[in-house]
């Protein structure tokens, strides 16, 4: 989970995106394949759309360079009536301070801890 602050439900899942391809960086990823279920931040990242909320430009520039450092990715959509799980998180995320990152691996079975990470 990302703390947002105030926004969008657009600033949300592309920030997730971000938080995902910068932590799949970090783990030395070379491929990825993502599925998201929000159709307009899909179509942002695989230049099928323009984004127009200048408010997110620059956290749209900085996925996009995140994108540039893996040697193969897709980003594909996946209906949102089929991750419940996500949904489930992403609604949760909304109680993170923002310029945070709470993360865990997750299973239907995990009741694992969360940890946390500060982003500047």
């Amino acid at each position: 989970m990302v703390g947002l602050g105030r926004g969008t439900n657009n600033k949300a899942e592309l920030l997730s995106l971000w938080t995902l391809l910068w932590i799949a960086k970090r783990l030395a990823c070379t491929e990825l394949q993502v599925l998201g279920d929000s159709q307009a931040i899909i179509d942002w990242v695989n230049k099928k759309a323009n984004i127009r909320n200048t408010a997110l430009s620059h956290w749209y520039l900085r996925t996009m360079d995140l994108m540039d450092s893996f040697t193969n990715i897709t980003i594909q959509h996946h209906h949102r009536e089929y991750n419940q799980m996500a949904d489930t998180l992403s609604k949760s995320g909304l109680n993170v301070e923002e310029g945070t990152i709470k993360f865990k691996e997750v299973s239907e079975a995990d009741s694992g801890d969360w940890e946390t990470l500060k982003i500047y």
